[in-house]
Parts: C-alpha cells; structure tokens; sequence
C-alpha cells in the first residue's frame, strides 16, 4: 500500500515549480508575438513620422528661395499637421508666415492667402 506522501494525489513543490514554468511558458507562446507585432508597428510609426518630418524640411530648404512655389505653399500647409504637438515649431511657423505676409502687396498677399486655403481644403478632402 502507497503512503499519501509518494502516492499519486501528492502535490510537492517541483510539480508547483513546474506549473509555474508550464504557465509562464503558455504565456509566452500567446502574448510574445502579440507584444512584438506592437513593438514594430510602434518603430514603424515613429520611423514614418521622422521621414515626414525630414521631408518637411527638404523641401522647405529645397524652395526656400521661392515662397510662391507650390511646393514651398504645400509644405507650410503640412506644418501644421506634422507639427502640432511642438509648440516651438508652430510659434516658428507662424513667425515665417506672418513674415512673408509683411513683404507681399496686398493683392499678391490675397492671393497666396486663398491658395493656402485652397490648398488646405485639398488635404482635408
């Protein structure tokens, strides 16, 4: 006759040790993939959003010379979207904007004031 010591009920702490080894194991099978999907997509983002950023600033400094090209009008018009949570940026921004605005005539200045809204309504679309 088996004790209940060594019997087949008995519970001792290398079966609760390998419990825990098997639970953790299941978890990480089912949660790992999930976790590193999340990370890559997180890099991928903030990867994307840098490349933008840059792209801003290319072509800004590629028509730097040229306010009224409608590249140069499309990219101020990203500023604002690429940009909103930097205060910096957008206090900046909108310093160049009221610069240019100061320099044209007031016909010029209505026009380029109705192409940015034109252009604006373009990418809302």
């Amino acid at each position: 006759m088996m004790d209940c010591q060594n019997g087949f009920w008995s519970f001792q702490l290398r079966d609760f040790i390998n419990t825990l080894v098997l639970c953790a194991t299941i978890f990480a099978i089912y949660f790992g993939p999930i976790k590193a999907v999340k990370i890559t997509r997180d890099n991928d983002e903030r990867r994307e959003k840098r490349r933008r950023e840059f792209e801003i600033f290319s072509n800004l400094m590629k028509t730097r010379r040229m306010v009224l090209d409608p590249l140069h009008v499309t990219t101020l018009n990203l500023v604002d979207v690429e940009f909103y949570k930097n205060e910096t940026i957008i206090t900046a921004y909108r310093a160049y904007i009221e610069n240019l605005q100061k320099f044209l005539p007031d016909n010029l200045n209505m026009l380029l004031t109705n192409f940015c809204v034109t252009d604006t309504m373009h990418f809302s679309i």
